[in-house]
């Protein structure tokens, strides 16, 4: 019963976070799927010639979601997100006795002991692959999904798989880097500077914020390739349902133009530094230092 009425008073708080949050994240998540190559692909790379494929901003990209799908683009994926959050409330509230498993918007580890925390990250790796693949496709599928037409709704969503390889071992570097070692790291020096008296107080903060940037470096690029490696193959949902197409499209998507698929976190690097540029890998990179700063 009281798990009941927490999650519904939890209901109206969340549907309004999610309507502020659902228009910028869904942004970004295009921006960084949509592929951008420097030359069209072919297998004989003496046969490359220049694309017109468009190669926008944040902004620009925001600006293509508007023209394209309106107001409504901006809150694809809001169903998705807000069922998903809704379950992972009521299932924290029913595994830590109501304590609070996110601080900031950044998941942490619930006490509950070394065994518990291994097993909470465990999960949050294994849970967080279909919870990226389902949100990420919802935000950025060309088609309407609707509840009337399930099967439909279903192959946009799950097609071709709900583990692409090399998934798993991104979200588990993320998960575990995110909320073991930069969680320690930052505790850490939030009890050194308990102990310290101002202005040297001031050291673990500066020692702080460059952490922070080096994080940012070295995540940035992972989210990258969680969303392409997440997003791959969706497009593919079958030639009886192109009926359902919403006219242009907003994202070009790299297995649209290439046969040749992401094959795993090194290839997906690769070939992204080699097709589209090194720079591509640290699209919304500004979102990650935001974060990280608002995490402190």
């Amino acid at each position: 019963m009281a798990t009941a009425l927490v999650a519904l008073l939890l209901l109206p708080a969340l549907a309004i976070s999610l309507a502020v949050t659902v228009p910028f994240t869904g942004t970004l998540v295009r921006f960084r799927a949509n592929y951008t190559p420097k030359s069209r692909i072919a297998l004989d790379e003496e046969n490359a010639t220049p694309t017109g494929f468009f190669s926008y901003t944040y902004l620009g990209m925001a600006r293509r979601v508007y023209r394209i799908e309106g107001w409504k683009g901006f809150f694809k994926g809001y169903a998705t997100l807000f069922f998903s959050f809704l379950c992972i409330c009521v299932g924290v509230a029913l595994l830590t006795s109501y304590q609070p498993f996110v601080w900031r918007g950044v998941p942490r580890i619930p006490p509950l002991g070394i065994v518990g925390a291994a097993v909470t990250i465990l999960l949050s790796i294994i849970l967080g692959v279909p919870y990226r693949v389902l949100v990420h496709r919802s935000m950025i599928t060309p088609y309407e999904l609707s509840i009337l037409h399930p099967i439909q709704s279903w192959n946009a969503l799950l097609v071709p798989t709900l583990f692409p390889s090399g998934l798993l071992s991104v979200t588990a570097f993320i998960t575990v880097a995110s909320a073991v070692v930069f969680g320690l790291i930052r505790n850490l020096l939030l009890t050194w500077a308990n102990q310290l008296v101002y202005p040297i107080s001031n050291l673990p903060l500066a020692l702080y914020y460059i952490l922070a940037i080096v994080f940012t470096i070295m995540i940035t690029p992972l989210d990258m390739i969680a969303t392409r490696l997440a997003v791959q193959g969706s497009s593919a949902i079958g030639e009886n349902e192109e009926s359902s197409l919403v006219g242009e499209t907003v994202v070009k998507l790299r297995d649209e133009q290439v046969e040749v698929p992401y094959t795993g976190v090194v290839d997906c690097a690769t070939r992204i530094w080699d097709e589209e540029g090194w720079p591509v890998l640290y699209r919304g990179w500004w979102f990650t230092l935001l974060g990280v700063a608002y995490f402190f």
